[in-house]
């Protein structure tokens, strides 16, 4: 990864674009990272990354509920139990 110090002017600016289309670049103010900037690709492929992890998750965990005896009915009953405690 690229570290830069924070861009001063369109020039700089353009140059980071530039190398951030290659690899993330992170951006320094204060000698402390403020920023990384990445390419388009690299971002919608780490959101994409996340989604997968997120639903392969959510998978797992709906598996593990349904093999110990949770049923939509239960989790409802669940939910409103939570929901009355909470207006109490």
């Amino acid at each position: 990864m690229t570290v830069l110090s924070a861009p001063k002017d369109t020039e700089q600016l353009l140059a980071l674009l530039d190398k951030a289309d290659l690899e993330p670049v992170s951006i320094q103010k204060d000698g402390r990272e403020v920023a990384v900037l990445l390419s388009t690709r690299e971002y919608e492929r780490l959101k994409a990354e996340s989604f997968d992890d997120f639903d392969a998750l959510c998978e797992e965990i709906s598996t593990e509920a349904q093999a110990r005896g949770l049923t939509q009915e239960k989790l409802a009953a669940i939910l409103a139990e939570i929901d009355a405690e909470r207006r109490r």
